[in-house]
């Protein structure tokens, strides 16, 4: 049996201080329906007066938060996606920089295709672009992603992939939203397709940090996810962690840990539009087997 939260209950942050709605134990599986990132405010118009609706303090909102029983900090989450539905129409919207004119696109969603209204179509691709745990400090909105995960915007967090998650906190506190129907690395306009959804999540626990960033398993490769102020940080951040899962978790060597870096993994941008910027490390699943 799957526990379900409905999208009444979402925050706009990360933080201890949130009570959990729902506390399930290790195993479970938990469907979450969640708003896009506009909250549901912004009607599906292709008008760019309807962004006057939306208020401030109200976007990304994360469903949740859900506690996992024996969660514990130096604990770590794992959350498997096993399902992303996606509603019928989604947003997208940017300023032509030649006639400064904010253009609004409302693309439907329909069977395995997004597509929009001159009829260019694609297929549909849903990636969740919020997903984490409350930090061990403070409180961290979700337009930031960080360690404990947040607004990761990443192209790999998607059906099928695990999500790797320090616990900060007892509980865990993990909550997800901001579904994106289609969205490419960089997510250079500030958004993918932002639509509603419903996501389907199994929640287990390991007994250690596997790592001190969020990261994610697919069935190509294992990413390590970091966020800086500025690309290079963020990049250099990736590779020192990667690193060390390769010497920790791949037994191999510091010096061949490098050396294999160099040769086989692939550095990425997740996105380069939130308040941190985000980079990821992929290394193949020859040198840094499943992880569970």
């Amino acid at each position: 049996m799957a526990y379900r939260v409905a999208r009444e209950h979402r925050v706009y942050s990360f933080s201890r201080r949130h009570q959990p709605v729902l506390t399930v134990e290790p195993g479970s599986e938990v469907v979450l329906e969640t708003n896009d990132c506009f909250d549901g405010q912004m009607p599906h118009e292709a008008d760019p007066a309807a962004l006057e609706h939306i208020q401030p303090g109200r976007g990304n909102p994360a469903t949740g938060l859900v506690a996992v029983e024996g969660a514990e900090p130096g604990m770590t989450l794992v959350a498997e996606i096993l399902d992303i539905a996606c509603a019928e129409r989604g947003i997208v919207y940017a300023t032509d920089r030649r006639t400064n004119v904010l253009e609004v696109r409302i693309p439907a969603i329909s069977g395995d295709a997004v597509t929009f209204a001159d009829g260019l179509t694609f297929s549909l691709d849903p990636v969740i672009g919020v997903i984490g745990v409350a930090p061990s400090y403070g409180e961290v909105p979700n337009s930031t992603p960080g360690r404990h995960g947040g607004n990761l915007d990443c192209c790999d967090v998607k059906r099928g992939a695990k999500v790797y998650l320090p616990v900060g906190v007892p509980g865990a506190l993990f909550g997800c939203g901001d579904v994106h129907a289609l969205q490419a690395d960089g997510e250079v306009c500030g958004m993918g397709v932002e639509v509603a959804g419903e996501v389907t999540v199994r929640l287990s626990l390991l007994p250690e940090v596997y790592c001190p960033w969020p990261v994610v398993e697919t069935t190509s490769h294992v990413a390590v996810l970091t966020a800086a102020h500025t690309l290079d940080e963020a990049a250099h951040q990736a590779v020192d962690a990667a690193r060390t899962l390769l010497v920790e978790r791949g037994g191999h060597s510091d010096a061949d840990a490098l050396i294999l870096q160099s040769l086989l993994c692939d550095l990425r941008i997740n996105q380069i539009v939130d308040p941190l910027v985000g980079a990821r490390a992929c290394l193949p699943r020859t040198v840094l087997p499943a992880l569970v």
